[in-house]
């Protein structure tokens, strides 16, 4: 329960495609076409989805921020583990089954494997801070 004057915030993904590091999501495509539309549904980083988002629920102040993030991985066996204990993962396996996505998300992390680096996938990652609005004879506190 929010108060009036009280402030929300939250973080998204941002533009996937844009994103260098949007090799490491590609996984998450193995999921059914009905899985998908849904998590096509919820892109709240796409330009103004997410402050449209907020405002129709009537919140109001909505800022919006780039938050730099970048995912790193010692292997590509480690980066498939930790991809598959995810919720998207989750749905992906369901369609495919835990092996197939697992080879395919260790597969896909090799392709960016450098010797003596760990593997990175910077991907951007959008904040949103917004004020639920005040009601008459409230206070900010």
């Amino acid at each position: 329960v929010l108060t009036p004057g009280g402030r929300v915030g939250l973080t998204v993904w941002g533009d996937i495609k844009k994103s260098p590091g949007a090799w490491a999501l590609a996984p998450f495509r193995m999921a059914a076409p009905a899985k998908l539309d849904n998590q096509a549904a919820m892109q709240l980083g796409r330009p103004h989805a997410g402050e449209d988002l907020l405002a129709r629920c009537g919140f109001v102040d909505i800022e919006r921020v780039d938050v730099p993030f970048v995912w790193e991985f010692a292997d590509p066996e480690t980066f498939a583990r930790a991809l598959a204990s995810t919720g998207p993962a989750f749905e992906a396996m369901q369609n495919v089954g835990e092996a197939a996505f697992l080879e395919a998300a260790a597969s896909q992390a090799r392709e960016q494997a450098r010797d003596g680096l760990p593997l990175r996938a910077p991907i951007a990652l959008v904040g949103f801070v917004a004020r639920k609005p005040l009601t008459e004879g409230t206070v900010p506190q």
